[in-house]
């Protein structure tokens, strides 16, 4: 039960410049400063109907309420979780939807925190590819994708001395990791892209890059 004095419950105690977090009476806890508000709020679809919601955890909070907008303005409560992160099954994937969180513990709660980025059940756009290295070993970075739970790196070559040995593209390898060392013909040009692999299928390509 929080601390009322004169019809006025008190959100905060200082005690000789200290402030006071909690306070007990008979191993009862009787106030609480209130919990941190909620920050790094993220959310992606991991399928064609699931978000998954992440945020940091928050000082003095012991559980966290979930709101969600379809408008990014009117946030409705979806539910609750002790943990920093949640899933939720929204009512169809036609809308853009958008994430609070507010930090509880048994005595007060925390502001709601910043909205989300915006989930949209659609392709998401591709990495940003570049090389680095000569020689015959070279190494592949790209940016991250949100909800990526993989990425599929393709490979050409190109012969200017013998077209015979050109070749389409195809994949070479699969990894969870932004980064990849490929070997390459050393007398040819090599081409390279790469595709996010996500909940709601594959992303665009990146730009190419060749070595």
């Amino acid at each position: 039960m929080p601390i009322v004095v004169n019809g006025t419950q008190i959100s905060s105690l200082n005690y000789g410049g200290t402030n006071i977090q909690t306070v007990y009476c008979n191993g009862v806890l009787v106030f609480s400063a209130a919990p941190a508000t909620p920050t790094n709020v993220t959310a992606y679809p991991i399928s064609n109907s699931v978000v998954k919601i992440t945020w940091s955890t928050a000082a003095r909070a012991t559980y966290y309420k979930v709101y969600r907008s379809s408008s990014s303005s009117e946030y409705t409560y979806i539910g609750s979780t002790t943990g920093t992160s949640c899933e939720d099954t929204v009512p169809h994937n036609k809308a853009a939807y958008y994430y609070k969180i507010e930090a509880c513990n048994d005595v007060s709660s925390s502001p709601l925190s910043a909205a989300s980025n915006e989930v949209l059940f659609t392709r998401p756009n591709g990495p940003t590819l570049s090389v680095a290295g000569c020689g015959k070993t070279i190494t592949l970075s790209w940016s991250a994708v949100l909800g990526a739970t993989s990425y599929k790196i393709y490979h050409k070559v190109y012969r200017t001395d013998a077209p015979t040995g050109n070749t389409e593209y195809s994949l070479i390898a699969t990894t969870t990791d932004t980064n990849y060392a490929s070997n390459k013909q050393t007398s040819s040009f090599n081409f390279f892209y790469v595709v996010a692999v996500t909940g709601v299928g594959d992303s665009d390509q990146s730009n190419v890059v060749s070595a």
